[in-house]
């Protein structure tokens, strides 16, 4: 999924690239503690658990437009990541992260209590195309 979406965008003359996907635990800390997150706790970070990662176009970064929510490019990728059915940061009504995409529950299995009914290691979910 994450290929198509790459492929997507570059057919609108963007340049994407992942610019993050699994996160180790401290990493995830420094990201709370640099105010670049919203959890509380880094545990149930999707990065952590190998089911997300942000997208960026490689000329911009989160720098100059793309410092704009609305920047084209943050919409495009929302876009193309609905079309393969994955969840975008961008549509969150209290953090918006555009460049985040995730899988989304009803791929992964989550229940609302935060819980897996399937055990997907972030190796069979990349192998199987989920991302």
């Amino acid at each position: 999924k994450i290929r198509q979406i790459l492929s997507r965008l570059a057919e609108k003359g963007w340049q994407p690239r992942v610019a993050e996907g699994l996160r180790s635990l401290e990493q995830q800390k420094e990201k709370i503690e640099q105010g670049r997150s919203s959890l509380k706790n880094p545990r149930n970070s999707k990065h952590i658990q190998g089911i997300a990662v942000d997208i960026i176009d490689s000329r911009y970064g989160w720098q100059g437009p793309a410092s704009d929510l609305n920047f084209q490019f943050w919409n495009d990728l929302g876009e193309a990541a609905k079309e393969v059915g994955l969840t975008w940061g961008g549509e969150w009504k209290t953090f918006k992260d555009v460049a985040h995409l995730e899988l989304s529950n009803k791929v992964t299995g989550k229940t609302s209590s935060g819980i897996f009914r399937h055990a997907y290691t972030t190796e069979n979910i990349w192998r199987h195309g989920y991302m």
